[in-house]
């Protein structure tokens, strides 16, 4: 099984600019992005809906992944 508790990439806050480490839990299971430094929720998005779209491939594929792996 894959450790979906592990930093996959980390971005900035943009309110108070500390680390927030992202985790492959947090597309998968849509958990919410919480900055450890001032506790805003982070919410992934582009202007032109482009991280939307992405996040739906990453939680399909990620899906397919899971049915593969437990055969």
């Amino acid at each position: 099984m894959t450790d979906t508790s592990r930093a996959i990439t980390t971005i900035s806050c943009p309110d108070c600019g500390s680390a927030v480490q992202i985790t492959a839990e947090h597309f998968r299971n849509n958990k919410p992005i919480v900055c450890g430094g001032c506790g805003r929720v982070v919410t992934l998005r582009g202007a032109d809906g482009s991280v939307e779209d992405r996040l739906k491939e990453f939680r399909a594929a990620a899906e397919d992944l899971d049915r593969r792996t437990k055969r």
